[in-house]
């Protein structure tokens, strides 16, 4: 019977061998010529992508079978789970048919959670067992914006200019942008005035017109910007309007933000 030897786990013996004096273990692994063994295969440049349609958050994983164990692969995936989960709670994507040495394949997992990290094994099955890949790959789904900064210009009477700051990692951009914000001793859930403008922003600061507000009056607001990825939302703020009183009118002329404002609006 012929044998011959092979570099992967498997049925073998465990001698012992002398090497400068010291007896050291040591183990080789024999197989009969002819039996199949499980496949090999490794994680492929590519993969990771990241990518949103509509509202959905998907990313694709790219392998490689390096060789078939003397079987085809008959069945080829991913698994993958969040930061946190144990492995045995992964998501499962697989396919079947009949795959040689060599091949690439990938397959898109799409449902995922915004702004979380994943880690994935690839794995393919023969006849003979499963293989997965060693170590563990990872994908950062980094999709929402980040609102850095807001901060306010001085609110005169019953106007004034509200700015945030908005970072957003590309390829996306924000769909919407803009501010909350209510008096003091108000609620944010139910009390909110809303100042916001569609388009398609990328990162940078945006200012926002705000009028009919309270004089003397302590207002809190926060800034905001909406993606596929999901909303993100800056931290509150607070700014107090001048005047002395509802109804207070006065004829003094200022500027807000190269505008001029006179009396009360």
């Amino acid at each position: 019977m012929l044998l011959e030897k092979a570099d992967i786990a498997g049925a073998g013996e465990k001698t012992n061998c002398v090497y400068s004096g010291i007896i050291r273990p040591y183990l080789e692994i024999y197989y009969q010529s002819g039996a199949t063994y499980p496949p090999g295969l490794h994680i492929d440049a590519g993969s990771d992508t990241i990518s949103v349609t509509g509202l959905a958050v998907k990313s694709k994983m790219v392998a490689v079978i390096d060789s078939t164990g003397g079987a085809n692969v008959t069945v080829r995936g991913f698994k993958m789970w969040k930061k946190g989960a144990a492995s045995s709670d992964s998501l499962d994507k697989r396919e079947s048919g009949t795959w040689t040495t060599g091949v690439t394949f990938n397959l898109t997992s799409d449902s995922l959670k915004a702004d979380t990290l994943y880690y994935y094994k690839a794995f393919a099955t023969n006849t003979s067992g499963t293989t997965q890949t060693d170590g563990l790959d990872t994908i950062n789904t980094y999709v929402t914006d980040v609102v850095v900064a807001t901060h306010p210009d001085t609110l005169k009477y019953m106007s004034g200019v509200l700015t945030g700051e908005l970072t957003i990692t590309s390829p996306f951009t924000a769909a919407y942008r803009g501010f909350k914000y209510w008096p003091k001793g108000a609620s944010l859930a139910a009390d909110t005035l809303t100042r916001t403008t569609l388009g398609t922003y990328n990162s940078g600061s945006y200012t926002k017109w705000v009028d009919s507000l309270l004089v003397d009056t302590v207002y809190y607001f926060k800034a905001f910007g909406t993606t596929a990825g999901g909303q993100i939302w800056g931290n509150t703020d607070s700014v107090q309007t001048s005047g002395t009183g509802a109804g207070t009118t006065t004829t003094a002329s200022f500027y807000v933000d190269g505008r001029l404002v006179s009396g009360i609006h």
